[in-house]
């Protein structure tokens, strides 16, 4: 994670979430790697698949709802000040 982001704050946006296929974003601020993938990944069995690209963050997510893999999230450091502006 301190590659990607020398910082603690992320924005999140997700794609094709569960069973109904929604999408939004959130920012959140994580230091360690648990407490990354808490904020970002939905409480229940998860699979998944971690892509680079840049300084941002892909995940394919498999879980109950979405057994194909359709579910992803697309995770990119950002300032204190956006966080703080959008929390």
């Amino acid at each position: 994670m301190t590659k990607k982001n020398d910082g603690i704050y992320w924005k999140e946006e997700v794609k094709n979430f569960g069973w109904r296929k929604l999408s939004g974003h959130k920012y959140f601020k994580a230091q360690e790697g648990t407490e990354f993938l808490r904020h970002v990944l939905p409480d229940t069995d998860n699979y998944f698949n971690r892509h680079n690209y840049r300084r941002d963050l892909a995940i394919q997510n498999h879980h109950h709802d979405s057994h194909l893999g359709d579910e992803w999230y697309y995770i990119v450091p950002c300032s204190y000040c956006t966080y703080d502006r959008n929390h």
